[in-house]
């Protein structure tokens, strides 16, 4: 380990130590030790008062005024009793407990996703969610745009598709990608693209990028690659990736309304304050069903993935999204601001 890592380690086992031996309530001892490790220079200072900046505390700090003013109120009690009996058998009241418990966390997705794809066939593919720290997952609807491989104009609109081997695996501290060439020219591409294999079990996520790493692919230069972001492992086998670029715009495709774009620099993370809200250049006629997103370029160097946001993401004129995080070398899934592409469908088509 670093030097940082090791000063790390001693100011938490001091943490630990104050707060068992009743030297310190847990408050001071906590922010102690952020201030140790800023002084340490382990910690900038935009990351330790990040957390002040997060509205989740303020609301834990609400609900503990709720819960003590429900408490001196009495008036759960009488539901107390009947869900949990008088308290004569403890774990009579343990059973009746597991059960509202298992219930309400079966609907609340408190992990990241990301999608998997294998076995792609001329005719089929397998898409799966992987919880990049391989914890459970739960089920949630999956947009998808399939195109054959090459270059097209279809209804008047520019679109090609490219698959390649990716031998480069990028993370939060290294973002080389590999250079692409357009199969035809753009004036405004939009890119997504996706991992399109599983040879390594491990995960991992497509990105891509312009001139440098903060920036959107151009019309002079693509980057693309497969990314670990904040994981601790960053070696992968070599993963079959593909990409689909569009001229962004509005129109029809096959008689369905659609429109690729790139947005502004404005989508930011799970645990800052979502969704983050997209208007269409132009409205559809209702909301739209298929929706298809990538980042384009990489402004948080711990990297991280777009995907759209609650279980209605669009309306007819706007689309939420929401910038995700691994967890696997900390919990947290703040992010800043970025930019997102995105190709949106008005219903399911098969063209031609």
């Amino acid at each position: 380990m670093g030097v940082q890592a090791w000063i790390t380690l001693a100011i938490v086992a001091a943490m630990f130590a104050a707060m068992v031996r009743g030297l310190a309530t847990p408050p001071v001892a906590a922010l102690a030790a952020v201030v140790l490790l800023l002084c340490a220079g382990v910690l900038e200072p935009e990351q330790a008062f990040a957390g002040f900046a997060n509205p989740a505390p303020i609301t834990v700090a609400a609900l503990y005024v709720l819960a003590r003013a429900v408490d001196a109120s009495g008036a759960l009690v009488p539901i107390e009793r009947v869900a949990l009996g008088d308290g004569s058998r403890r774990s009579h009241g343990l059973l009746r407990l597991l059960g509202p418990a298992a219930a309400a966390s079966a609907f609340l997705n408190n992990t990241p996703i990301v999608a998997r794809v294998t076995d792609v066939t001329s005719t089929s593919f397998d898409v799966y969610l992987q919880n990049p720290s391989d914890g459970g997952v739960s089920a949630e609807n999956v947009s998808y745009l399939v195109v054959e491989e090459g270059t097209w104009t279809v209804d008047g609109v520019n679109i090609e598709a490219q698959t390649y081997l990716s031998t480069v695996t990028d993370e939060n501290n290294s973002w080389v990608g590999e250079a692409q060439s357009y199969g035809q020219s753009y004036t405004n591409p939009v890119v997504v693209g996706q991992v399109m294999s599983d040879n390594d079990p491990l995960w991992s996520v497509f990105w891509c990028r312009g001139t440098a790493r903060a920036n959107p692919p151009s019309a002079g230069a693509l980057v693309t690659g497969k990314t670990v972001c904040e994981d601790t492992v960053v070696a992968r086998a070599n993963e079959t990736v593909g990409f689909i670029v569009f001229e962004a715009g509005y129109g029809t495709i096959g008689g369905v309304e659609f429109e690729a774009l790139l947005g502004a620099d404005t989508i930011q993370g799970v645990t800052n304050s979502p969704p983050y809200t997209y208007t269409f250049s132009t409205a559809f006629s209702s909301a739209p069903t298929v929706a298809v997103t990538t980042m384009a370029g990489v402004d948080g160097g711990n990297g991280g993935w777009s995907y759209t946001y609650g279980a209605s993401p669009a309306t007819a004129t706007t689309l939420d999204l929401v910038i995700d995080e691994d967890q696997i070398s900390d919990s947290e899934r703040n992010h800043i601001t970025e930019q997102v592409g995105y190709v949106v469908f008005g219903a399911p088509i098969v063209y031609p």
